[in-house]
């Protein structure tokens, strides 16, 4: 983990098929040591002067330290950072000051405790001596190691044959893959393959997300199937374990849906983007191209980076650094199965919530469901 002025930082770990046996024994010991706190007391969560707490010297967790600041006050914790590190262009110390930030910190959570945060639960690794989350008291905590339980015996009730092949751990969110051993169908000389995709946050920073997927192991590329198919819920509700288990029951079941991912594959590489030997013309549908994927929620500078990547001679491999190659390209061979693997490798590269966003996109595209 990596330490910040304010909140620890944890570090992205990875699982594969041959470490099952022992991700799923610290999901269990991580389990075991993760308890709710309720928030009663101001010095449950005041900060002392090494960024500790008053009661326990915890740590926050950076996720625990954003949704706390997120209740004290917009963009609170941006401008505890910048209180704390920003010494200016001339590198002035005086400028900045953690003592102050800290002071301001206390200030506003004492002036806002008990209207905004009494009451409120603190989740606490004890063995790390971490606070991992504040959530509200609505909170229906899913452990990780819970969720890869189910999963994995929703699996065998269903009969399905994929298996795990690995899982990405980062402080307590969860994202684990279990991928069929043979391919659904072969794309671009690589074979692609069944999978299920699960993810989990102890931590109430994210949903509980579990959803059919294709999974190119060759080089880790993922295509989702949307959320918004019944595929994601919230920790919050008296019913929430029927409604977990509603989400499993679904998700594991559209697995058997039948679509001829192959035959899908080969329409989406004989449509071409549009483009022509006409490089004004080129340009004016590059930008249309970017409007389409602002319109699916993109921001315009990922649209164009998306767009970019599908020109490119190889959309799997690093994008050219010269904007001209872009403007020169013949860009006529240029296909739906091009952007689709932009989408992909593009997400590879990028934040979780933006990473499922655009392997969404990918999915939808691939399966004809969005056209360009």
């Amino acid at each position: 983990m990596r330490e910040n002025l304010f909140f620890v930082i944890p570090e992205t770990e990875r699982y594969g098929a041959d470490r099952e046996g022992e991700f799923s024994d610290l999901l269990r010991g991580q389990d075991q040591e993760f308890r709710f706190a309720p928030v009663d007391r101001y010095s449950d969560l005041e900060l002392d002067d090494e960024a500790r707490t008053v009661s326990g010297g915890l740590r926050y967790s950076a996720v625990a330290f954003r949704q706390l600041c997120s209740t004290l006050g917009p963009n609170f914790s941006r401008l505890l950072i910048d209180l704390a590190t920003n010494v200016g262009k001339q590198g002035n110390k005086d400028r900045a000051s953690m003592e102050d930030a800290v002071f301001v910190f206390n200030t506003l959570l004492r002036r806002r405790f008990y209207s905004d945060v009494v009451g409120k639960q603190a989740l606490v690794d004890s063995r790390l001596g971490l606070i991992e989350g504040v959530v509200t008291p609505s909170y229906q905590k899913l452990s990780n190691w819970d969720m890869f339980e189910a999963v994995r015996r929703k699996l065998r009730e269903w009969r399905r044959p994929e298996e795990f092949h690995h899982a990405e751990l980062r402080g307590r969110q969860m994202v684990c893959v279990f991928c069929d051993p043979e391919p659904a169908y072969s794309a671009g000389g690589s074979a692609v393959h069944s999978a299920l995709f699960c993810s989990n946050s102890e931590n109430g920073d994210a949903s509980v997300r579990a959803t059919p997927a294709l999974f190119r192991p060759a080089d880790g590329m993922r295509y989702l199937r949307p959320y918004s198919h019944g595929c994601r819920i919230t920790h919050v509700g008296a019913n929430f374990v029927v409604r977990f288990e509603k989400l499993l029951e679904a998700s594991v079941s559209r697995l058997a849906d039948d679509f001829d991912y192959g035959a899908r594959s080969a329409a989406a590489e004989a449509e071409t983007l549009g483009f022509t030997g006409d490089l004004e013309y080129n340009e004016t549908r590059f930008c249309d191209l970017v409007r389409a994927l602002m319109s699916e929620g993109l921001p315009k500078a990922l649209a164009k980076s998306v767009v970019r990547r599908a020109v490119t001679e190889d959309a799997h491999t690093r994008r050219p650094d010269d904007p001209r190659y872009f403007r020169e390209a013949d860009w006529r061979d240029r296909s739906h199965f091009h952007l689709i693997s932009a989408l992909a490798a593009e997400a590879a590269e990028s934040p979780t919530h933006v990473r499922s966003r655009l392997e969404q996109l990918a999915y939808s595209v691939l399966l004809g469901w969005i056209t360009f």
